[in-house]
């Protein structure tokens, strides 16, 4: 374990299928419960192979992310098309091989139209994107907050009625929902309120034998983080009871796609210190990583962390700061710690969902990858950043 190399990123395949066996246990009373693996929140070849190998369908949110997820492996059939962004080309591709299609827009529609000649409408998987006013039920609790969100079929203006009817138009009957939204607060309250408007409109425009795909955006963290947080359990009796209050829960297939929720725990990121040096009052250990590599958005909220510090004196003030040129790259702010040494080690908890994704080249190339269970390389740090062994 000493001969790795960092920065990296470490990937608990164990924790992904326990992760995975969790949320099926969670929803033990669905009996058509599909998994999407949400590539959009990590890439990385390894975790896209695993969620295969564990039955989970790829969802995906544009042309190279479908690609990518056929190269991987995926048969067409076993994938999840969703997005504001899908070219015509690989839009009727994916409805000619038995993608799950989530439409997003007239346009795509309007794609359909032109190309019917080339589907058989009573095969096609397709769903509706649902775009409604979540925030005036679950106030504040929003991404969008006051401001409309920009994805799916209007409910309000009756786009989405609009949208049905120029379906069954050209003789598709849809097959489904998809009800993602992105909350700030992740709670219970939103996921039931989804299920709730979704079963109810399913109801509402007669679509059978359907499917209610919920989406993503659970929250799910290490014990330390979870304090009164909702678990994979409270999120499906919220689910449960949305969808009661309408239709039965057995004559639909569930979909939910987990990104964050199944991913970020499965990863840990390492990095050394280089080098270490005094300003004025505080002690500055620079690591031979960067903050990009566990916060892409900057939000500098606290991480779950274990310091390997082999300093024998306390410091008041230590500031573990990243390699880079950058002022504001740094990791943390320590005060009355053990000092850091060059070689030091910072071990960095749960941070798979939406890291690798966002590496790039800027400065050093992305970190290396290693499989926890038997540390194998998975990734150069040498290689180009979107190549892997």
């Amino acid at each position: 374990m000493q001969d790795y190399k960092t920065p990296c990123y470490i990937i608990d395949e164990k924790m992904f299928c326990d992760t995975l066996a969790l949320i099926r246990k969670s929803f033990f009373r669905v009996r058509n419960l599909t998994l999407g693996y949400s590539v959009k929140t990590n890439h990385n070849r390894a975790l896209m192979l695993l969620a295969k190998e564990q039955g989970m369908l790829s969802e995906v949110v544009s042309d190279d992310e479908y690609i990518s997820s056929m190269a991987h492996g995926y048969q067409a059939e076993e994938i999840i098309f969703n997005g504001p962004q899908k070219s015509e080309e690989m839009l009727i591709f994916a409805l000619q091989n038995g993608s799950i299609v989530n439409l997003d827009n007239f346009e795509e529609i309007a794609v359909i139209k032109r190309n019917l000649k080339y589907l058989q409408p009573y095969k096609l998987k397709i769903g509706l994107r649902v775009n409604f006013d979540l925030e005036s039920l679950c106030p504040n609790e929003t991404t969008a907050k006051q401001e409309v969100s920009r994805f799916g079929f209007c409910l309000e203006n009756k786009d989405l009625q609009i949208a049905i009817y120029y379906l069954r138009q050209m003789g598709i009957e849809p097959r489904g929902l998809h009800m993602h939204y992105s909350t700030i607060s992740r709670s219970t309250k939103v996921f039931r309120t989804l299920a709730s408007m979704g079963a109810s409109l399913l109801k509402e425009f007669t679509i059978h034998n359907a499917f209610l795909d919920i989406g993503g955006g659970f929250f799910y963290a290490p014990e330390a983080f979870m304090r009164a947080r909702p678990n994979f359990s409270d999120y499906a009796s919220a689910i449960y009871d949305g969808i009661d209050e309408h239709i039965n829960l057995d004559d639909i297939e569930l979909i939910l796609e987990p990104g964050v929720s199944l991913v970020s725990q499965v990863v840990d990121y390492h990095t050394r210190v280089i080098n270490v040096r005094k300003m004025r009052d505080a002690s500055i250990a620079t690591f031979d990583g960067s903050r990009m590599h566990i916060d892409p958005f900057m939000t500098h909220r606290k991480p779950l962390f274990q310091l390997h510090a082999s300093g024998e004196e306390n410091v008041p003030i230590q500031i573990l700061a990243g390699a880079t040129c950058m002022e504001n790259d740094r990791f943390l702010k320590l005060s009355g710690d053990k000092e850091c040494r060059v070689g030091d080690l910072l071990e960095i908890r749960s941070i798979g969902g939406y890291t690798m994704g966002f590496n790039s080249c800027f400065i050093n190339n992305p970190p290396y990858i290693y499989r926890k269970s038997d540390m194998e390389l998975l990734r150069d740090k040498s290689t180009n950043f979107m190549e892997e062994l």
